[in-house]
């Protein structure tokens, strides 16, 4: 597909805002880990069922037991698995049914999984610590589920979620390439990675701008004249009313809370677009005090 085509796709991108800006320098890997999964699809949890002692009839050896003679091997089975029906509301890829049902791993992290090929060439193959998403999956809990075999098996386990805007951010990256036809993922995402550095730079000069308007503002006498400078300021920065930590806390939970310890909640945002309507709002507050207590 040539290049026009490739913007053409690309320009159906909608503006992820901040969170997507912060993904492009973040260890995710949305292609790796979707050319990864033999399923992928946006859902939301069903129903969970512990599986205490699943057995997965996959081998595999106590690292401390690893010896090149002889490899005492033994079936691996999870302690805690667990049992996930999915709800499938928009796939992306390996799924035809409206309904996935999948686990979530248990093996033990001092226990490898024993492979063998078979022209007889034996592989030992380390665990992978689970996604700390994965833990605390819950009933109603949306998100992108991201599913694959579980090695030496046909076991199907979900071992990546995203969730909140994250998710939502990837979702919209995976629509563009469902309609991108040929195009690897790798190049939607290249190119994405460029426009959002491009975006970055327009964001950094339209802030300049209003940060400047912001304070030649603050110097203006008339409060009233003053007032309405600073709402219409902040209608111009693309808000709506005043700034309040309860909405900022709201809204950041809503997109961001999944991945939050509750100690680790933000007290002001880090946009600086946003701080800027934040310092707005704490201004026209002031400018509200003053002029009410001259009208008494």
């Amino acid at each position: 597909m040539n290049r026009i085509a490739m913007m053409a796709i690309i320009s159906l991108l909608p503006n992820l805002g901040a969170e997507s800006q912060l993904q492009a320098n973040n260890t995710w890997d949305l292609a790796r880990v979707f050319n990864s999964s033999t399923a992928v699809f946006y859902g939301e949890v069903l129903r969970t069922v512990p599986e205490p002692l699943f057995r997965t009839g996959v081998s595999g050896v106590h690292v401390q037991d690893i010896r090149p003679a002889e490899l005492p091997l033994q079936e691996l089975i999870w302690e805690q698995g667990t049992h996930f029906t999915l709800t499938v509301i928009e796939g992306f890829k390996g799924i035809s049914a409206e309904q996935f049902e999948c686990y979530r791993s248990d093996q033990a992290l001092d226990l490898w999984t024993y492979l063998e090929n078979a022209a007889g060439d034996v592989f030992l193959s380390p665990p992978v610590a689970l996604d700390p998403l994965l833990l605390n999956l819950s009933q109603t809990n949306r998100g992108l589920f991201f599913i694959r075999d579980y090695l030496g098996s046909t076991i199907p386990v979900l071992y990546r979620v995203r969730m909140g805007q994250r998710a939502e951010d990837d979702r919209a990256l995976l629509r563009i390439h469902q309609s991108a036809g040929d195009i690897p993922l790798e190049q939607i995402l290249q190119q994405y990675r460029r426009q959002l550095a491009i975006e970055a730079e327009q964001a950094a000069v339209a802030f300049k701008v209003f940060e400047d308007e912001y304070y030649q503002i603050i110097r203006t006498r008339e409060l009233a004249i003053r007032r309405s400078l600073l709402e219409d300021l902040v209608v111009r920065m693309g808000y709506d009313g005043r700034w309040s930590y309860y909405a900022f806390k709201e809204r950041y939970i809503a997109q961001h809370g999944a991945y939050l310890a509750a100690e680790e909640l933000p007290s002001v945002p880090s946009d600086q677009t946003e701080i800027l309507w934040k310092m707005a709002s704490e201004e026209l507050a002031k400018i509200d005090v003053i002029l009410q207590a001259r009208a008494k």
